[in-house]
């Protein structure tokens, strides 16, 4: 089997936050934001996508969302979009996507592909919903958008159609989920669902996932966000994450082949996944490490498995647009 990997970065500082330090990185030690996760990927000649939050306007201006945005697309990276609908219009009852309409959601793509194209100079293809906020009416309004890719889909997170970890075309859209597996420890019968993300898991576990997805997987999407080097940084201005993305770039370069959603678009058909992974051994050092974690994730996967039914093909009238 044929795998690609896809190195995707949520970039957004949240509500209340720094845009200098989580989006940007700003240290005493240089830049650990977006352009340090530019210069790993360069250096291991993987381009990289980047979900930005163009909303995030709406908090700190024009100037700093379109300084990135730049900043990405003049290093020949992938400057996709990212939807955080609060953030622009303020209604903090309704921050994802699916609290909207289908009129309301298309929209809200409408003008982050119309912001990321006046700062960026491209229009996106390509889009990941906020916190997984995704339902069968942002699917239509991507389509009506002229968009092909998404990535939002996150097992056991979604509202509806939760079942499914492999990518597949709906309509006239991709949609590459987030990809996940399942963690063994020892003869424990629990297999709690984790994903390939660079904040979760410890190279060790990041390693023997990658090993056993490159058998499986069609398309290994590595998840990151635009703080995760600078969230690891010590009063010596060394970062474990950057060490983390560096062995796992090595080991990934070495057994699959890179891409980002311009690629993914012109797949046809799609390579074959095969089902979930669910025997990657995780040590018990993590196990204890990061329990909160494993426990959150361990209970939404039985809650789901137990409300499980098989996956449909979604609502009609996607087909119809």
């Amino acid at each position: 089997m044929t795998a690609f990997f896809w190195v995707t970065v949520d970039t957004e500082a949240g509500r209340g936050r720094s845009f200098d330090k989580w989006v940007v990185g700003k240290t005493e030690f240089g830049e650990f934001g977006v352009s340090k996760i530019i210069g790993v990927c360069d250096n291991y000649r993987v381009r990289a996508t980047f979900f930005v939050d163009v909303y995030e306007v709406g908090l700190y201006g024009e100037d700093p969302v379109r300084s990135v945005c730049r900043q990405i697309v003049d290093a020949k990276h992938e400057c996709q979009l990212h939807t955080h609908p609060a953030n622009l219009n303020h209604d903090w009852s309704r921050q994802r996507m699916s609290d909207y309409s289908l009129r309301e959601q298309e929209k809200i793509i409408r003008e982050g592909l119309d912001l990321i194209e006046k700062y960026a100079g491209v229009r996106p293809i390509a889009h990941r919903a906020g916190a997984y906020g995704v339902d069968s009416r942002t699917l239509s309004a991507l389509v009506r958008n002229a968009m092909v890719v998404d990535s939002s889909y996150f097992y056991s997170y979604n509202t509806f159609d939760k079942g499914f970890v492999m990518p597949r075309t709906i309509g006239r859209l991709t949609e590459v989920p987030v990809t996940v597996f399942g963690a063994r420890l020892g003869r424990l019968p629990v297999r709690p669902i984790l994903k390939l993300d660079l904040d979760w898991l410890p190279l060790r576990e990041l390693l023997a996932a990658a090993e056993r997805l490159v058998q499986v997987n069609s398309i290994i999407v590595l998840f990151l966000h635009g703080d995760s080097l600078t969230r690891t940084l010590d009063e010596k201005g060394n970062s474990a994450n950057v060490d983390k993305l560096e062995s796992l770039l090595a080991f990934l370069n070495s057994r699959a082949s890179s891409l980002v959603s311009e690629d993914i678009a012109r797949m046809s058909p799609l390579p074959v996944t095969l089902p979930l992974v669910t025997d990657v051994p995780i040590s018990l050092r993590f196990a204890l490490s990061g329990f909160p974690t494993l426990l959150r994730r361990t209970i939404q996967t039985q809650l789901h498995q137990v409300s499980e039914q098989k996956v449909q093909d979604l609502p009609v009238m996607l087909a119809l647009l």
